[in-house]
């Protein structure tokens, strides 16, 4: 047998569904506009407070019908009349007519319906309208695909608008709002007008009738003054909540003005409320706010005629500019597995170890997901100023304050609630604000805006509470590329900026300690890990002792920074040098923290049967990189404690060979072949010169380890990729290039991904310090590190870093 449906069934999709009366309007607007209507108008007519209505309409249910004809029965309802008439709002327009359907109720039935329809909500429209049949057979249909199949054809309304309407049950809507529906509805050429009336209160929780036993029949209407006329009247009456001018404004401003894009210089569909008959005006965004913003960020997620996708854009701040784009490898690397939810990744899962099958399945996702455009509006509230065109500073601020709450949604212009609201931290901005140090980017200072469209973005669709898009891979790609956007560039564009404009300004001491405190409690936890993890190398006691040494040299320095800042406090030059000092503390704790997480790692992996001289090379590499780190310590400024490191002739070649060693494991997961070559190769067999080893180390290390995370992302896009990574000394040119056939670096991220905190992975994978830390030990050796100004690639990147060696050949 079929499914048997309880009539309170609709009361679950109706009235209980939608969160709110704004909502369950908003649902009414967009039938308008699917409708084909130019415009749609709310009348909210109260005449009686809602409050002594509903005592009314109790009183006048539970009186006794059938003695009407008894003279106190008479004398009750006359009473009452009287009564209920003393408590009418006098000013609402054409109220005496109302006055009269009172008295000349002669019954308590006739009596209860003049009371019920005392205060409506008449939403109207001047759409394409319906007619008895499609009444019959589509509104009183829950669940038609009517739109739908109309959308997924390519069809658009009779307007030529795109359909907003896919899941049959907005209708219901009406339920939230009130008990009693009555719709009139005709198209252009009927004659009559359509009805059809339902009462909702009998769909009761109460009763356990199914909803076939009851019968809802529409009807033919009254006549029609012109035929051409065509459009919908749905009223609502006997109101389930309290109405007011004061409700209607605040609706108004808080959601009206934001159900469609208002960022357009003209609306889409124009909305006219009415309470009483008095215009209540909902307020047009003003764009002047957002062309004064602090920064402004405009990105594009696109597919380009080769069929891949590519995110690009730009971040404006303080008449600065920075662009950016990513696409292949590195736009996948951004986005979180979309196979599982996003979750806090453990601070020691660095290996990232995906099959190749789940990139090209992230590729697929990105493509589902469609193209979209984004706008988001950054305010520093601090310094909000007044605008001529707004009004003062504090209307400014009001401003900010109603519209900001993060970046709503738009689909085909029509707003995808809550998203943008307050109430909704759907990209989670406000813990991570309020949890980091630096700039605080929370939901109330962006006012943002995601456009998407309901035909190139199919899968992105509306729960059926209408309370955002239903959870899915392409919603969880989206949200990826939305934190990427406002951590990776608006965010990290703000900091860069500010630190550069405000160099010679005196630094925070009190941010730096903590930052370093934070990096020096995650190294010694990493060393303790360490020593558990591998127990032999635990006979390296004093390598050991020494790192502790390192660690508790770091907090010293600090010390001496803070004694240094009291005694120059008011020395622009001296604080200048402080700032210097800090940097270098953060860096050289970063350093640290990063070679023991590496040593995890890479011991972790050494299994039983490894080869001895691959653990031999590990450690020596290791023993080496935290040596030179204890020594640099002392380097800090002529004002920490005196030392130096001291350079060394080796074999740079022999160094090579032993990182390769030191890498066969993650060499052999990725199916990668080092290439050691050697220019001229005929003339050399080894290269000497005169460096600190260990630094050296580290400039190699991090790169070849760069070029196995970003080779890694390039097998995730095929599997049938041969990955190679090419180390070349070239005697001649007195350089070393590090080159690999992966994505490579785009042009607009050349000179970007040297400076601190930049990075294209995504957060938990780096912080963006490698590359800059590489740069800055060549620079100590007085060389440089840097890309190759020719690229060989067919697509403009870059995949060459060359590390000069002139100054420090033996």
């Amino acid at each position: 047998m079929p499914f048997q449906v309880a009539a309170r069934t609709l009361l679950h999709l109706g009235a209980e569904l939608i969160s709110s009366d704004g909502v369950a309007l908003f649902e009414l607007v967009k039938n308008a506009f699917d409708a084909g209507s130019k415009r749609v108008t709310i009348d909210v007519t109260v005449r009686i407070p809602h409050s002594i209505l509903l005592n009314f309409i109790e009183y006048s249910r539970s009186q006794d019908i059938s003695v009407e004809s008894d003279s106190g029965a008479v004398t009750s309802i006359e009473a009452f009349k009287q009564t209920a008439l003393a408590t009418i709002d006098m000013t609402v327009p054409n109220i005496q007519e109302f006055r009269q359907t009172i008295l000349e109720a002669e019954t308590w039935p006739d009596l209860l319906r003049v009371l019920t329809e005392s205060n409506s909500i008449v939403v109207s429209d001047t759409g394409e309208g319906m007619s008895l049949q499609t009444l019959n057979d589509v509104y009183l249909t829950i669940g038609t695909r009517s739109r739908r199949l109309l959308r997924d054809k390519g069809h658009n309304n009779s307007s030529g608008r795109p359909l907003l309407g896919e899941k049959g049950i907005g209708r219901l809507s009406a339920m939230r709002l009130g008990t009693q529906l009555h719709v009139e509805s005709t198209q252009a050429d009927e004659s009559k007008w359509n009805v059809l009336d339902i009462d909702w209160s009998v769909f009761s929780h109460d009763s356990d009738a199914l909803l076939s036993e009851f019968k809802i029949e529409p009807h033919l209407g009254a006549s029609k003054r012109d035929t051409s006329v065509s459009g919908t009247i749905i009223r609502i009456s006997w109101l389930t909540s309290a109405w007011s001018k004061d409700r209607l404004e605040t609706l108004a401003i808080q959601e009206f003005s934001k159900l469609t894009d208002p960022f357009t210089e003209t609306t889409i569909f124009p909305i006219q409320l009415r309470f009483n008959q008095e215009p209540v005006i909902i307020p047009r965004f003003k764009n002047l706010l957002l062309e004064n913003a602090h920064a402004i960020v405009k990105a594009q997620f696109i597919q380009q005629s080769n069929g891949e996708m590519r995110l690009s854009g730009s971040v404006r701040y303080r008449e600065r500019q920075q662009y950016f784009a990513l696409e292949g490898a590195h736009l996948i690397s951004v986005v979180l597995n979309p196979l599982e939810k996003p979750r806090v990744k453990k601070s020691l899962d660095l290996t990232n170890n995906l099959l190749p099958s789940e990139g090209m399945e992230r590729m697929r996702l990105l493509k589902s997901l469609g193209p979209f455009n984004l706008e988001i509006y950054w305010y520093n509230r601090r310094i909000l100023t007044a605008l001529e065109g707004i009004g003062d500073r504090n209307t400014v601020a009001n401003l900010v304050r109603e519209w900001g709450g993060g970046i709503m949604v738009f689909r085909d212009g029509f707003r995808v609630l809550p998203y943008g609201d307050l109430r909704d931290d759907w990209l989670d901005l406000d813990r991570r604000a309020f949890s980091s140090s630096g700039y605080k980017v929370n939901r109330a200072q962006l006012i943002g805006r995601l456009n998407i469209t309901s035909v190139l973005n199919s899968e992105l669709i509306d729960q059926s509470n209408r309370e955002g898009l239903r959870d899915s891979e392409e919603k969880f790609v989206l949200i990826s590329l939305l934190k990427y956007v406002i951590q990776m560039e608006l965010r990290a564009f703000l900091d860069k900026t500010d630190k550069e404009l405000s160099a010679r300004e005196p630094v925070l001491i009190e941010e730096l300690e903590k930052r370093v405190e934070d990096e020096d409690r995650q190294l010694r936890i990493n060393l303790d890990k360490l020593a558990g993890r591998v127990p032999e190398i635990k006979r390296e006691g004093s390598l050991f002792n020494e790192i502790r040494t390192s660690s508790s040299h770091l907090r010293e320095i600090m010390q001496e920074v803070q004694v240094i800042a009291s005694e120059y406090e008011q020395g622009r030059r001296q604080l200048l040098n402080l700032a210097g000092i800090g940097l270098s503390v953060e860096v050289l704790a970063h350093e640290l923290n990063r070679a023991t997480e590496h040593a995890l790692l890479t011991l972790a992996n050494v299994r039983e049967g490894s080869s001895p001289n691959s653990q031999d090379a590990l450690i020596r590499t290791l023993e080496v990189q935290l040596k030179t780190l204890q020594k640099r310590l002392q380097i800090l400024d002529q004002l920490s404690t005196a030392g130096r490191q001291r350079k060394e002739k080796f074999d740079l070649i022999n160094v090579i060979r032993d990182i390769f060693e030191s890498k066969q494991i993650p060499f052999a997961n990725e199916q990668i072949t080092p290439i050691l070559e050697l220019e001229p190769s005929s003339k050399i067999n080894k290269f000497m010169i005169n460096a600190v080893k260990g630094m050296m180390m580290q400039i190699l290390d991090n790169l070849i380890t760069n070029s196995i995370y970003w080779l890694r992302q390039q097998r995730m896009l095929d599997p049938t990729f041969k990955a190679e990574i090419k180390v070349t000394v070239d005697a001649t040119a007195k350089e070393l290039r590090v080159t690999d056939n992966g994505p490579g670096i785009l042009p607009g991220l050349k000179e970007r991904i040297f400076e601190a905190f930049v990075s294209t992975k995504p957060p938990g994978q780096g912080k963006g310090l490698g590359l800059f830390i590489a740069r800055e030990i060549a620079k100590y050796h007085g060389e440089d590190v840097f890309l190759a100004e020719k690229t060989t690639e067919p697509d403009g990147t870059y995949n060459t870093f060359v590390l000069t060696l002139g100054g420090v050949t033996a």
